[in-house]
């Protein structure tokens, strides 16, 4: 069996993550940005990593590593789309992905898996939904970093022997999920009057069990 690094392992995906890859027997090691937390979902170790950027120090974590999967983020908040908020988003998400991969690259690392998210194809679409081939059309300043990491991430894998794969999300759900899920979820429990029947709208969502089988199966992939 493999050994995978998995940023951002304590998270609502990080969790189904370890669960699914340790229960297929595979060595896991985690990140986090708690001080004194040592062990993560399944009683995997532990790294601290405090802060993401261009300078974080991943070299002790990758060490040993086959393969890395990425879902340490700045992560989307409603309504903070002005370009006075896109620092945070552009040094964690793009600078720090991008210190992650350089690390993954020097340590011998196989393969990183780039969780990124639909958003970089854009917001909306009118008679299907959107495909791989798509051209990237980001909005907002989450969507934008992601973008600009999954180019810089491209570049590197051209440029060294780290095979990139890259999963643009939609919106998951499943056990312990916060954000906008939970909020709408809270609303339907505590039985508020919503407009549901003048709403004509579809959106794409995914369990995050079958966001987790999806990762297994990327990192399991023969090279």
């Amino acid at each position: 069996m493999s050994r995978f690094l998995i940023t951002g392992a304590g998270g609502f995906v990080g969790r189904a993550v370890c669960n699914s890859l340790r229960n297929a027997g595979h060595t896991l090691s985690g990140t986090t940005r708690e001080v004194t937390k040592k062990r993560g979902p399944e009683n995997i170790p532990l790294y601290r990593v405090s802060e993401l950027g261009e300078d974080t120090d991943w070299s002790q974590c990758v060490v040993g590593a086959d393969a890395i999967v990425h879902l340490a983020a700045h992560v989307h908040v409603m309504r903070e789309n002005s370009s006075d908020h896109f620092d945070p988003y552009r040094v964690a998400n793009r600078d720090g992905s991008v210190s992650l991969a350089e690390a993954a690259v020097g340590a011998g690392v196989k393969r990183i898996v780039f969780i990124s998210t639909v958003k970089v194809n854009g917001e909306v679409t009118t008679n299907s939904p959107f495909v791989e081939t798509d051209l990237p059309s980001p909005v907002g300043v989450y969507a934008v970093s992601k973008w600009e990491a999954e180019k810089a991430l491209m570049e590197i894998a051209k440029k060294s022997n780290l095979e990139l794969v890259i999963l643009r999300v939609p919106l998951v759900y499943g056990p312990y999920v916060k954000g906008n899920f939970f909020e709408l979820i809270d609303a339907c429990a505590c039985r508020k009057i919503l407009p549901l029947d003048a709403i004509i709208n579809k959106r794409s969502l995914l369990y995050v069990s079958n966001l987790a089988s999806a990762i297994k199966t990327t990192l399991e992939h023969p090279v």
